[in-house]
């Protein structure tokens, strides 16, 4: 069966100065795509271009200053991406924090955002109001399938991506649409978001930083990852679960016992 081609396709990639973002954006150029990614952080942003395009070429990667909170300002930022590439094909809601005594900016930066972000790349993309269809995955966790007493507000927000995004994949129209909706689950990565934690970020983080010595998740195997995802022939509705030393492709289902119904992960 035919895969999706990544080669000159435009991707649009949220938090991609650093970390993950970072990282399938060198991927995306890597294949031959095109990049356009946001950041708060415009300094580390600015960086990060210059040391794309240089390897890779300016003419293939782009960034813009935007907040994922701020809807206004994603969707010209999203606005000036296809002016300047003509499209997008690819939509990535990567941008995420870990603070879990802030819990309304971590629902706002993580949940908020990537629904923005789908929406934006939505209204771009369906066929059925001019556009040429395209991809949207949205970045969950490990935690948007389990539960952790480590980060409960991360991982409500990741489940909740998960939903969103699965519950969009069971669209009656998704044909006439001609969007393409999943999620990937990565494990732990060792990012700066994971190395520069502070007090009250994560609870329990002397007990959470135990079970992960030596089993960060690397870079490159989450970026191969990705590109599995991405390159299948129909990916809509999947979910790809990346930990230390394997992947696997999840789905959620319902077990019945007697009157309760209890969801259960295929891992």
């Amino acid at each position: 069966m035919p895969e999706f081609n990544v080669r000159d396709k435009v991707f649009f990639i949220t938090g991609g100065a650093s970390g993950i973002g970072r990282g399938l954006a060198e991927g995306v150029l890597a294949r031959q795509g095109k990049v356009f990614f946001i950041d708060v952080q415009e300094e580390a942003g600015q960086e990060a271009q210059n040391e794309l395009a240089a390897t890779y070429g300016a003419i293939n990667v782009r960034f813009g200053k935007a907040d994922v909170t701020n809807r206004e300002g994603f969707q010209e930022t999203f606005n000036l991406a296809v002016t300047i590439f003509g499209k997008v094909d690819v939509m990535v809601n990567n941008a995420g924090i870990v603070r879990e005594t802030r819990p309304a900016q971590v629902i706002a930066v993580n949940l908020l955002g990537a629904i923005y972000g789908t929406e934006i790349a939505m209204a771009h993309m369906r066929k059925d109001h001019g556009g040429r269809g395209g991809r949207v995955v949205n970045i969950s966790s490990l935690y948007g399938l389990i539960e952790s007493p480590f980060l409960p507000v991360y991982g409500a927000t990741k489940q909740g991506i998960r939903s969103y995004t699965q519950s969009l994949s069971l669209s009656p129209k998704l044909e006439e649409i001609g969007v393409e909706y999943a999620t990937l689950h990565p494990d732990g990565v060792q990012t700066s978001l994971v190395l520069n934690v502070q007090p009250g970020d994560i609870l329990y983080l002397e007990e959470l930083t135990k079970q992960f010595e030596e089993k960060y998740l690397q870079m490159e195997k989450l970026v191969d990852a990705f590109f599995q995802l991405v390159s299948l022939e129909k990916m809509n509705g999947a979910a790809l679960l990346v930990k230390h030393g394997t992947k696997t492709f999840v789905e959620l289902s319902l077990e019945e016992k007697g009157d309760t119904f209890t969801v259960k992960p295929r891992l």
